[in-house]
């Protein structure tokens, strides 16, 4: 399960906080894990935005640039 594997890393390395962006932050079954599993801060973009990386980039450009 990848979803072990990646928090088992994030809780090595100890950040304060973790943002979850694309495909992940998408996913319910993975936010609720890494929001359990995860001793750091978790955010996650809004999963609308997430489901196609292109369509989060271009929302967070137009927001920066425009």
């Amino acid at each position: 399960f990848i979803g072990k594997s990646l928090a088992e890393a994030i809780n090595f390395h100890k950040p304060k906080k973790v943002l979850f962006v694309g495909g992940v932050a998408s996913n319910t079954l993975l936010r609720a894990y890494f929001e359990k599993e995860i001793d750091a801060k978790t955010y996650f973009a809004s999963a609308e935005l997430s489901c196609d990386n292109a369509v989060g980039i271009a929302e967070l450009c137009r927001k920066a640039f425009m």
